[in-house]
């Protein structure tokens, strides 16, 4: 086996190596979770509009609902968007482990991974607030037609 070859398996089974490719899985599995969830609840919600919503004093809520709306959509096309600059930040990476020189491709991929962790965050606070937006929807909806069949 030649000395490259030899390096290039050590390299891939290093600590370093294992742990990166942990962590990328996990994010793949978090953008994956968070961009299903939205969707569900976004689907749920426009399926089962019909059984929450109420006319009269609660229409007002119907304003709750579409802001939980935007703030499912939010964290799809943004995790979705985040998930392609993984793929950009990493050939920048690949550019820079193949080169002598720099040429600005480990600063570029900082640069991304970076902007990266923001979105991601607020990709989650928008997936939590739309949680509770709807549950406040739901909760109002369904108090007002309970006050309504008992009154």
């Amino acid at each position: 086996m030649n000395e490259e070859k030899r390096a290039h398996q050590e390299a891939a089974y290093s600590p370093v190596a294992q742990l990166y490719s942990t962590m990328a899985q996990e994010a793949a599995g978090l953008y994956k979770q968070m961009i299903t969830i939205s969707t569900a609840f976004l689907g749920g919600s426009l399926a089962f509009f019909d059984k929450f919503f109420t006319r009269g004093r609660a229409s007002s809520s119907i304003w709750l609902l579409l802001f939980a709306w935007v703030a499912l959509i939010y964290p799809v096309f943004v995790l979705s968007w985040v998930r392609w600059q993984n793929v950009e930040s990493h050939r920048h990476m690949l550019e820079y482990l193949k080169n002598e020189r720099s040429n600005g491709e480990y600063e570029k991929a900082a640069d991304i991974a970076a902007k990266s962790r923001k979105l991601t965050m607020s990709a989650i606070i928008s997936l939590a607030i739309a949680l509770a937006l709807l549950a406040i929807f739901v909760f109002v909806n369904v108090y007002y037609k309970i006050q309504n069949i008992g009154g």
